[in-house]
């Protein structure tokens, strides 16, 4: 049976007991805002955050609310929440001017989003933030959000070799759904897939999407199901895991075959954002898995 998340009332004026200062004011961000964001976020992540990158689609997307808090005329935070589709709803981009930090403006933020998701007919909001994050763990816990998951960044290096991968096409949808619906290694990430630092159901549109587009595979003779993508950065092109359903037997050479159909792809490396219990399964020194952060990222959602 589904969790669900109890309903908290959000109270005008308030954080749920927690005083708001009158001076700071939430509403949809405006492209008017552009320069004072563009001024606080070089402050965030040693200036490498991505949001300068996706500001204006953000902006122009009609499928999502992108909010800017203000205090004293001044835009000093933002929150994206975007519309996933099949009402799972992505609540990402929590900024605040970190020179202004202690000032609840985060929670301001975050229960002005909560509002919006409540106006919509959407069953379950989301959200992602690392382990080290307690603030927002706090804030989660307190708006009615469940931690369903946590998982760590496992990179890998591609190399050239007989794998045993094949693509599969519409009519493979079905069983592949069923057997990622089954996976453990799914089930340990809360039923979501990676679409891309947003995480949604695994569902039969998806999963079409990715035969569509080349990134559904079974491996051996359809013991298990592997859903990618191909992302382009820097470096080139980097296969990335949304999903997989391993094998009951061979898994290890499952994980074995990853980066030998990255190679073959034309890919460097890639990336599997992997349950946290997943870090030491057997296999991924095998397949040349390795973390690329010792800290893990924390999964919340709330249901209606």
């Amino acid at each position: 049976m589904a969790r669900t998340a109890p309903e908290i009332p959000i109270l005008p004026g308030t954080l749920n007991s927690i005083p708001i200062a009158p001076e700071v004011l939430c509403r949809p961000a405006l492209p008017s805002d552009r320069e004072s964001v563009m001024d606080f976020l070089p402050l965030i992540w040693e200036g490498e955050d991505y949001v300068p990158e996706v500001w204006d689609a953000w902006l122009a997307e009609e499928r999502g609310f992108l909010a800017a808090a203000l205090l004293e005329g001044r835009v000093v935070g933002l929150s994206h929440l975007v519309d996933l589709g099949h009402g799972e709803w992505w609540l990402e981009g929590l900024r605040v001017d970190p020179r202004l930090h202690g000032r609840h403006i985060g929670s301001h933020l975050h229960d002005y989003q909560v509002e919006n998701w409540l106006r919509t007919e959407g069953s379950v909001v989301r959200l992602a933030t690392h382990q080290s994050r307690t603030a927002v763990h706090r804030m989660c816990e307190r708006t009615g959000f469940l931690r369903v998951a946590s998982v760590v960044p496992l990179g890998f290096r591609a190399h050239s070799g007989e794998h045993r991968f094949r693509p599969a096409g519409l009519e493979d949808v079905e069983s592949a759904l069923s057997q990622l619906l089954a996976s453990p290694v799914q089930r340990a990430l809360g039923g979501w897939m990676d679409l891309g630092w947003r995480y949604a159901g695994v569902d039969p549109d998806r999963i079409a999407a990715a035969a569509r587009s080349g990134g559904l595979w079974t491996w051996g003779q359809d013991q298990g199901i592997l859903v990618t993508r191909v992302e382009t950065g820097p470096d080139g092109p980097s296969l990335t895991i949304s999903a997989m359903a391993r094998p009951a037997d061979g898994a290890a050479s499952f994980l074995a075959d990853i980066p030998k159909l990255a190679a073959s792809m034309g890919c460097a490396g890639g990336l599997w954002m992997a349950p946290e219990s997943e870090a030491s399964v057997d296999g991924l020194a095998q397949g040349g898995f390795e973390p690329e952060s010792e800290e893990p990222l924390w999964l919340f959602e709330r249901r209606r």
